[in-house]
């Protein structure tokens, strides 16, 4: 490696860890999602030995154990607690390009060895070229499309995906036992990290027992390497499995596909639909009141176990309604990503007069683009994705590898301005040129850079902004008027999204939600009043209002009334904007933040 490239990869990197630090300080004082309190609750009670409480059938336990790990090192001031989580995503960032590191080797092989090796006469990506265009890619969706204030496994997941993806390759090209044991542990820390990748690794395996790619079949010398790496996935697996099923009562490797499916595809409240075996007990109506202070753990019980109360549901699956959600997904992922692969490989065909794209070098990249391809039908299935903000962190790494296999996938005969090139690796001549192909590399990560800049902008503009820990000062101001660790309380309003968080500091229970805020606020005293009687006897001390609305993502709100244009089908935003308290006798606003409370006595 010389030295300007070593040069280069280190300003990457450096660049990589300024850009997440801005983004960790920047929302140092929260948690960016509904999905993180309850992988926050989770943590502290691994960081405190309490494992059994540290079971839900909806969120995987891989980034709950990790951030537990470093809790119970370095104890949380409860002020900053939100900030310490950042850490580990930072950290896994950085794990995120070193395993992009590793992808690469085994890719820029498997380029040489096989695609190349099958047909020579084409041109040749220079390694570095395609390197640093990577680095660009990963860039774009890691810090762009995802984050380091985005407090989810997806980081993580993004490691786990380039790891399994380069083992793949190696695998295929010299398989060893040693290589398919790390592919187990792989794929069984995929799982772990999240459930969706138990049906990913079926995938993973079947590309190794197949061989998926043009060098031959040979089903014994394959099964061996598959049975290897399987049996390590299932020590890693199967424990999970077996204390999900044993705390469910029934075998399960996972409880979120039926909750998402209900939720963002027949769009219903999963907790209407039929079936249910244990939902929130509804314990008044106009307002509807629902209630889960048992059995389940964590500070806000229903966040903290979807999956448990969601068990049971009974989905309807509509062709209508999974045309909608497929057409509205595949909008999404053509302008999210596929519009690059295709603006590429239409550069190349007009700049070279061929066609570089053939079934041949579809197939002979299949190992590549078959997982991430998989991965994006997966969510497309169960998912519509204007449904959830910010979901392109699901695919950190899924998008960099489509990308990278379209790019060596690309075809270009070799012309009299080739230059020649010794391979000392190989020992042959390859014919390199660094025109077409390369310049392909390059726009793409020009491109990646360019989309990049406008998040990048944004987040270092927010370092002038003042931020102040409203969550703290919530807790806080319930603490004075009496609130204390461990007490329940309620929340008005049913969307428990982020507007909970003040639950955290102090660790007190949020056992009740009062649905329609809006007709809540409509109310005079005596009826008020009714709603106050019962959640006093459902045990709450406080009825606690955040107002705080929802983090707007604007591809999603652009895409939307795109969406509308083109089908005239008006689908309803996922960004709520809260009412302002009317009339909020005996409430008590707390200063500088976004909500108020209103005291309910003891309780009962």
């Amino acid at each position: 490696m010389s030295g300007k490239v070593l040069l280069f990869r280190v300003l990457i990197y450096l660049f990589a860890v300024f850009w997440g630090a801005i983004q960790a300080w920047n929302y140092r004082f929260e948690l960016f999602f509904g999905d993180s309190q309850a992988y926050f609750d989770m943590a502290n009670y691994y960081a405190q030995g309490e494992f059994g409480k540290a079971v839900s059938l909806y969120w995987s336990p891989l980034y709950p154990m990790i951030s537990g790990a470093m809790f119970a090192l370095f104890k949380p001031d409860p002020y900053w607690q939100f900030f310490q989580v950042k850490f580990v995503n930072l950290f896994f960032l950085v794990v995120c390009f070193l395993t992009y590191e590793f992808f690469f080797v085994q890719l820029y092989r498997y380029y040489l060895e096989v695609i190349i090796k099958a047909d020579p006469e084409r041109q040749i990506i220079d390694r570095n070229t395609l390197l640093f265009c990577g680095y660009a890619l990963l860039i774009l969706y890691s810090l762009s499309f995802g984050g380091v204030h985005q407090d989810t496994p997806d980081m993580i997941n993004a490691c786990t995906f380039f790891l399994s993806g380069g083992l793949v390759l190696r695998l295929i090209i010299e398989p060893t036992v040693r290589h398919a044991t790390i592919f187990g542990v792989s794929l069984g820390l995929g799982y772990l990290c999240k459930a969706i990748m138990f049906p990913m690794s079926l995938i993973y395996e079947a590309l190794i027992l197949m061989r998926f790619a043009p060098i031959g079949f040979q089903f014994k010398r394959n099964f061996k390497y598959t049975a290897v790496s399987l049996a390590v996935m299932s020590i890693f697996a199967v424990p999970w499995i077996w204390t999900l099923s044993n705390y469910l009562g029934a075998l399960t490797f996972g409880e979120s596909a039926k909750f998402v499916y209900i939720n963002l595809v027949e769009n219903k409240d999963p907790l209407t639909v039929e079936g249910l075996k244990h939902p929130p007990r509804v314990i008044f109506e106009k307002p509807r009141i629902r209630e889960y202070a048992t059995p389940v753990n964590g500070t806000v019980p229903f966040l903290y176990d979807l999956g448990w109360w969601t068990y049971g549901a009974k989905i309807h699956v509509k062709i209508s309604d999974l045309a909608m959600v497929i057409l509205c997904d595949l909008l999404y992922y053509f302008e999210t990503f596929l519009a690059l692969p295709a603006l590429i490989a239409a550069y190349v065909a007009i700049k070279s007069r061929t066609n570089p794209l053939s079934w041949k070098n579809a197939i002979a990249t299949a190992p590549i683009w078959i997982p991430p391809v998989a991965l994006c039908a997966q969510y497309a299935l169960v998912n519509n994705v204007y449904m959830i903000p910010y979901i392109n962190r699901y695919f950190i790494a899924a998008y960099p590898l489509m990308m990278l296999a379209t790019l060596i996938a690309l075809r270009v005969p070799p012309d009299p301005d080739a230059i020649v090139e010794e391979n000392q690796s190989q020992g042959s001549k390859l014919l390199v040129r660094r025109n077409v192909i390369n310049s392909a590399c390059v726009i793409t990560a020009l491109l990646c850079l360019v989309l990049a800049a406008p998040r990048f902008i944004y987040d270092v503009s927010g370092l002038a902004q003042e931020r102040q820990n409203s969550w703290f000062k919530i807790a806080k101001a319930l603490e004075d008027a009496g609130i204390k660790s461990g007490d329940h309380v309620a929340q008005l309003g049913g969307r428990l999204h982020r507007n909970t968080q003040y639950t955290e500091p102090n660790k007190i229970k949020l056992i009740a939600s009062v649905y329609d805020e809006d007709y809540f606020w409509t109310l005079d005293e005596k009826k008020r009043e009714e709603v106050y009687n019962v959640l006093r006897k459902a045990g709450a001390r406080a009825l606690v209002y955040v107002w705080t609305p929802d983090l707007e993502d604007p591809i999603i709100t652009r895409d939307l009334d795109i969406f509308a244009k083109i089908t005239g089908v008006k689908l309803k935003s996922p960004f709520k904007e809260f009412p302002l308290p009317s009339n909020p006798t005996g409430w008590t606003e707390v200063p500088g933040t976004q909500a108020s409370f209103y005291i309910l006595g003891s309780g009962e």
